[in-house]
């Protein structure tokens, strides 16, 4: 039996995009489902934290990060099909200076920003707007709660490379949430392992409102 044909450079990455849309909404649904402790420990190790509000805040940032992503990937797919000699040679006209990049907000500040609002679909395109594809996985993967643990480590990191980014804040950021969790478990802030809910009022001016974890 003849090999399957390896897919393209941008097949590869809608697959990819798409499975992590999955897993962002099975994790959205697992914790409306209130689960058990053990999925409450794997929960809360991989995003650091036991707060279902801020869980919630966060995938549902990191699925319309990956929507927007998406729609780009089809966009300029063939661009990323293109050979990469005839894609230097299409490109070999002088571009425009990018705008020096915004001032990084802590993670803190992150968070409460996004517990207080989340962004909206335009804010979210100004995001990810001239930014390599693979550091824009790479906040995908930190909202969604995907580090170096995760079944999809190596095809990630492989293509965080491929689309000219490095993978290491995905292995900061694993140790971080590592450390936190195991800090929130010596502070008994998970009793039996249950999420508790901190949050200011998310707002979100676009589409359908946040997901109640009562639902």
């Amino acid at each position: 039996m003849a090999a399957s044909a390896k897919p393209s450079r941008s097949a590869a990455l809608l697959q990819i995009v798409r499975t992590l849309i999955d897993i962002g909404r099975q994790r959205l649904a697992a914790i409306r489902s209130q689960p058990g402790p053990e999925e409450t420990r794997a929960l809360g190790r991989a995003f650091g934290t036991f707060n279902a509000a801020l869980i919630v805040a966060r995938i549902l940032r990191g699925l319309r990060i990956a929507a927007a992503l998406e729609d780009r990937v089809i966009a300029i797919a063939p661009d990323l099909d293109t050979p990469p000699r005839a894609r230097v040679r299409a490109t070999s006209a002088p571009r425009a200076p990018r705008p020096p990049p915004k001032p990084k907000r802590s993670d803190a500040q992150d968070d409460d920003a996004l517990l207080a609002r989340l962004p909206t679909d335009r804010e979210i395109a100004e995001m990810i707007r001239g930014r390599p594809i693979g550091a824009v996985l790479v906040d995908i993967c930190a909202d969604l709660g995907i580090g170096i643990n995760h079944p999809l480590w190596h095809e990630l990191r492989s293509l965080i490379f491929d689309h000219n980014a490095t993978p290491e804040p995905m292995m900061l950021r694993t140790f971080q949430r590592i450390f936190d969790f195991r800090r929130a478990i010596e502070q008994g802030l998970p009793p039996d392992f249950v999420f508790h809910f901190e949050s200011q009022q998310i707002g979100d001016t676009t589409g359908p409102p946040p997901l109640s974890l009562a639902a």
